[in-house]
């Protein structure tokens, strides 16, 4: 490791690359554990060293192809370290404070365990504090930092803690340009890199490191590469950052929005063949989760709304992923009129009320009541006929919808909490309909409120009971005829004739 601490330069360049093979080779060994050998290498600094003299690499023009070939050999070793599950490893390239540890250390044996802990990782050495090669370190120390002065302003910040991320995040503007303009030699340098960010993204200790180096503004550009291989490298990185509902994949969803995700993403997964479409539908559809008001502007701004309502046309299981997340963004009152004015057009009103009514089949299929996706369904459903009155009119003006509905309560395998969450839609539903649509509404809910009632009955569902007594019926009562409850039980005949 000590090697790479010479200067990049044709009189040090062999030196170098025999310390790149002899790593490599150690790497390529199956004999020793790598985890093991990670953390060795970690605590012999090597990640800093390794990834400045790879960017070095970048300007060696007299022997371009020997410098690709050690450049290639540098990344390998990189990303093999960078994969490896080791808290040591993870915690070194982060750039975790010491004191994130010592709160998490106990026992009689703290202090020996923190000068062991002291020794993999990254620690501040104080003014006038030299232990053995004291200024050799303040030296190699200041050395470093220096040379990461013009990388860390992309990278995040000029903390030292983050400098490794900050010299991994200055290699891609380099490999950019390189793919722009110099034919993409180093492609697989640039795959590598890409993959050591897919692996960190996956470790969740290492999101907030990546979200305050600005790692989402770096690797998105990326996504317009025309190389399938590079495209699904970044969409596994948003992926992996996003996919978790907490403030950081909030903060990463509104980065790769501000900086031009929505639209490539739109364009991918226009292609259907696409190897990462799952992936791809995925972290699309996360976008209006606790979105910030950046983030909501940037959808509006592409049309996602109709870009949603158009994906859950496909038919795949993961077209209610689209659904999911129309419901997510009018929770959004400022979104409300826009997503009605969208979602009441003829043919997307169609489109709703087909997927309502697809996913339910017959009322004697017992796979629709197992099916996992009833739940999110009925939320989705659920999210828009409240917020929307609009919705919820057009909705429960369509015989289909009302007779897919129909069919929603009177299967027989569902549970109480299914059926409960179906009769508060009715009841919002009803209350938004329009005068003129609520009669044609309660003669067809009527004798399926009926059948439900009379299955609470024998069940003993008193919650049941209770929202069809004091909710429903006294909603209904008002829009309804004689001959349209000669035919319901006494019980709700009484309540009815009462009221």
């Amino acid at each position: 490791v000590d090697c790479l601490r010479n200067r990049y330069s044709n009189d040090n360049k062999e030196i170098i690359f025999v310390a790149v093979d002899c790593i490599y080779s150690i790497f390529e060994s199956k004999v020793h554990n790598r985890r093991d050998l990670g953390r060795l290498f970690t605590k012999a600094k090597l990640l800093k060293r390794l990834l400045k003299r790879l960017h070095d690499s970048f300007g060696d023009v007299d022997d371009i192809h020997t410098a690709i070939e050690y450049g290639e050999k540098m990344a390998e070793i990189f990303f093999r370290i960078a994969e490896l599950t080791d808290r040591v490893v993870k915690t070194n390239i982060a750039g975790a404070a010491n004191n994130e540890f010592e709160s998490s250390i106990g026992g009689a044996g703290m202090k020996m365990q923190m000068q062991n802990l002291s020794m993999n990782i990254p620690t501040f050495i104080p003014k006038g504090v030299h232990g053995h090669g004291g200024s050799n370190q303040l030296a190699t120390l200041a050395e470093i930092a220096g040379a990461q002065n013009g990388g860390s302003k992309r990278g995040g910040g000029d903390n030292g803690k983050h400098s490794i991320l900050a010299q991994l995040l200055g290699l891609l503007p380099a490999l950019e340009d390189d793919s722009r303009g110099n034919g993409g030699k180093r492609k697989a340098i640039l795959l590598r890199i890409l993959k050591s960010f897919m692996a960190l993204s996956m470790d969740s200790y290492c999101i907030g490191p990546l979200i305050e180096a600005k790692t989402m503004s770096t690797v998105v550009p990326f996504l317009k590469s025309p190389d399938q291989d590079i495209q699904t490298c970044v969409v596994r990185i948003l992926w992996n950052m996003t996919r978790v509902n907490n403030s950081h994949s909030t903060q990463a969803r509104r980065e790769a929005a501000e900086n031009g995700a929505i639209p490539v993403l739109k364009q991918l997964i226009a292609n259907k063949s696409h190897k990462s479409m799952y992936f791809l539908v995925q972290t699309m559809c996360k976008f209006p989760n606790d979105a910030h008001k950046e983030t909501l502007f940037e959808m509006k701004k592409h049309n996602m709304c109709q870009f949603y309502i158009n994906m859950t046309k496909s038919g795949h299981s993961l077209s209610l992923d689209a659904l999911s997340a129309l419901a997510r963004w009018i929770e959004n009152d400022e979104y409300v009129p826009r997503l009605e004015f969208v979602l009441c057009q003829p043919d997307n009103i169609t489109q709703l009320i087909l997927l309502f009514r697809n996913p339910v089949g017959h009322k004697n299929n017992k796979r629709s009541a197992g099916n996992k996706n009833v739940p999110a369904i009925l939320d989705a459903f659920r999210a828009l006929i409240f917020k929307s009155p609009k919705i919820a009119h057009n909705l429960g003006d369509s015989h289909v919808f009302l007779e897919a509905l129909g069919e929603w309560l009177l299967n027989d395998h569902f549970g109480v909490d299914i059926v409960k969450n179906l009769l508060e839609i009715v009841y919002k539903m009803f209350e938004y309909l329009q005068p003129s649509s609520k009669k044609k509404c309660a003669k067809t809910m009527l004798p399926i409120i009926d059948r439900v009632y009379l299955d609470a009955i024998n069940r003993k569902k008193s919650a049941l009971l209770w929202l069809v007594k004091r909710k429903l019926i006294p909603a209904i009562s008002l829009h309804i005829d004689q001959a349209d409850i000669d035919d319901l039980c006494p019980e709700l005949i009484a309540i009815l004739t009462h009221q």
